[in-house]
């Protein structure tokens, strides 16, 4: 991995240049865009630069790991590699991907406020020629996902317990909590399966089919049967394992 410490112009930053053959993985970047300190990550921002793109990682109030393991004594290291253990899991627990937190001790840092580790999350994934080469937006600080339209209208898709909104515009948008195999990632509930269901829209409106889910897909409390497309009406409350949804076809 290619990071180099930014110091001119009395900045403090860790830039990572975003490679021709990567892309930003837009899950995590909603994630973990408000939530850095909770998630024991390094405030991050995106430059745009003459060559592209550059990940920066603010560093101005943490110390490097190895430089703070010089001064540290052996149970302030046995502590620090407890918390390090600790943050990974939690990390892992909230949805971010293991593979996206870098864990080379050099590029870990410690905050010198609290003593707590501070990690950098690399967004990324690589694409192929087979792949989609589509370009996502930076993050804002609204809770909505507009996906690739497709068509007049749309529905509304309302996770109840975040207020999440999500816009289904599309022939097809699956569903489920493996950024990298559906259109719309549900995150930070494990109980939901990687491809959970399918959403689809016809002429006539939009159905749900279960993708043999191993907790199961329900319309207004009725469980959807795997494999077997089930029409939606035009406002219904959905369930996926243990989280609620509302759903609403938009007329406008």
């Amino acid at each position: 991995m290619d990071f180099v410490f930014d110091y001119s112009g009395g900045r403090c930053l860790v830039r990572y240049s975003v490679g021709s053959s990567e892309r930003l993985d837009r899950d995590t970047c909603s994630l973990i865009r408000s939530s850095e300190e909770r998630l024991h990550l390094l405030p991050v921002s995106i430059d745009e630069t003459m060559d592209g793109r550059d990940l920066c990682y603010d560093i101005s109030s943490a110390i490097n790991l190895l430089a703070w393991e010089q001064e540290a004594d052996p149970q302030e290291l046995r502590d620090m590699d407890k918390r390090i253990d600790r943050a990974l899991r939690e990390l892992e627990g909230t949805g971010v991907p293991v593979n996206e937190i870098v864990t080379e001790r050099r590029l870990m840092f410690v905050d010198e406020m609290t003593g707590d580790i501070r990690l950098i999350c690399l967004p990324l994934y690589r694409y192929g020629a087979e792949e989609d080469d589509w370009e996502p937006a930076v993050p804002d600080d609204e809770p909505t996902m507009k996906l690739r339209r497709n068509g007049e209208f749309s529905a509304a898709f309302t996770r109840i317990r975040t207020r999440e909104i999500f816009t289904i515009d599309r022939a097809e948008c699956y569903i489920g909590k493996k950024s990298r195999s559906v259109d719309l990632c549900i995150m930070g509930n494990p109980a939901i399966s990687r491809v959970h269901c399918v959403i689809r829209r016809s002429e006539e409106g939009f159905s749900i089919e279960d993708m043999g889910s191993s907790n199961y897909t329900y319309v207004d409390g009725r469980r959807v049967k795997p494999g077997v497309r089930e029409e939606l009406p035009e406002k219904c409350r959905i369930q996926l394992a243990d989280e609620e949804f509302m759903f609403e076809i938009n007329k406008s």
